[in-house]
C-alpha cells in the first residue's frame, strides 16, 4: 500500500473514467479496480494513516466481493436480467418522481387546512392512552412558601392573579417547575411525580385537580388542567404536525398521479404506445 499512499493526493482531482494511463489497484478473475475508481473513497479532510486505512479496507472489501461474485456466477445458473431491469426501473423512476416533487410540491399548509382535515377525519384520531395538560411544581419540604403554594395549586379554580402568584413563588423556591399550559403529555410520563394510585385514578376524574407526592426532601405538586381518556378524541393540538405530514403526503401522491396521467396522454397523443391484446 506504499504506492497507494503516494498516489492518494493526485487522486482527489481525477475523474472516475478510465484511460490508457489509469493504473490498476487490484484485479480478481478478470475484474479490475482502477485508481480512479477509488478517487472519492477517502472523505475530505482525512489524510495520513487514516486515509491509507480507509483505502486498504475498501480495496480488500472489493477483492472479497469480486471473489464471491466469480464463484456465484460459476455455480448459479439463474438469469437475473429481469430482476435487475426491474430494480433499475424502480430506482430511476423513484429518482425522477422525487425530482418532480421537489420542483413542484407546495409545502405550505395553512392552519385552516389542518383544522378542516381534523374535522373531516375526526374518527381517525382516537386516543389509545390517556393524556393531560398539567402545571407542575417541585419545592423543598421545609420551604416557607410551601403551604401557600399547596393552597394555590389545590384551589377549586385558579384565576389569573393566583396563577401569577404561583409562578412568582415557583420562581423563588421551586426545584423544578413547568407552566406549559397548552402542552399535552401522556399521563404515564408523570410517574415519579405523581403517585401510581393517582395515575390510575386520573382517567375517571373530571375537572381540575391537584395531586401531591412527597419524599424526605421535597414535595411535588401536579395540577391537572384537562384530561383526555382512552377512546376520547385526541385534541387537534396533539395531531397538528401529524396532520400536516398526512396532507403533504397526499399532495405528493396526487402530484405523481397527475404527472403519470399527463405522461400517458402525451405518449398516446404522439403515437408512442402500442398495445396488442
Amino acid at each position: 500500500m506504499k504506492k497507494l499512499a503516494l498516489l492518494l493526493l493526485p487522486l482527489m482531482t481525477l475523474c472516475s473514467c478510465h484511460n490508457d494511463e489509469d493504473e490498476i489497484v487490484a484485479s480478481v478473475y478478470g475484474h479490475k479496480l482502477y485508481y480512479t475508481d477509488i478517487a472519492n473513497v477517502v472523505p475530505q479532510g482525512v489524510s495520513g494513516d487514516d486515509s491509507i486505512a480507509i483505502l486498504t479496507n475498501y480495496v480488500n472489501q472489493w477483492v472479497d466481493q469480486m471473489i464471491l461474485v466469480y464463484k456465484a456466477e460459476k455455480n448459479i445458473n439463474e438469469d437475473f436480467s429481469e430482476q435487475l431491469a426491474n430494480y433499475r426501473n424502480s430506482l430511476i423512476t423513484y429518482a425522477y418522481q422525487q425530482q418532480i416533487i421537489n420542483q413542484n410540491i407546495d409545502t405550505v399548509i395553512a392552519d385552516s387546512e389542518v383544522r378542516q382535515y381534523y374535522n373531516e377525519h375526526h374518527d381517525d384520531f382516537v386516543l389509545t392512552s390517556p393524556i393531560a395538560r398539567v402545571i407542575y411544581v417541585k419545592m423543598p419540604l421545609n420551604d416557607d412558601n410551601l403551604k401557600q403554594m399547596e393552597h394555590l395549586m389545590s384551589a377549586k379554580a385558579i384565576d389569573d392573579d393566583e396563577m401569577l402568584s404561583i409562578q412568582r413563588i415557583a420562581g423563588k423556591s421551586a426545584i423544578e417547575m413547568s407552566f406549559d399550559f397548552e402542552k399535552w403529555i401522556p399521563i404515564v410520563d408523570l410517574l415519579g411525580r405523581v403517585p401510581a394510585e393517582e395515575i390510575n385514578s386520573v382517567p375517571s376524574q373530571s375537572g381540575e385537580h391537584c395531586t401531591r407526592l412527597a419524599d424526605t426532601a421535597s414535595v411535588s405538586l401536579v395540577r391537572f388542567l384537562e384530561v383526555r381518556n382512552i377512546n376520547d378524541f385526541a385534541p387537534i393540538e396533539v395531531e397538528f404536525e401529524n396532520i400536516k405530514t398526512i396532507i403533504l403526503n397526499r399532495r405528493k401522491q396526487e402530484l405523481i398521479k397527475r404527472m403519470r396521467q399527463d405522461l400517458r396522454r402525451e405518449a398516446d397523443k404522439n403515437g408512442k404506445v402500442t398495445i396488442n391484446i
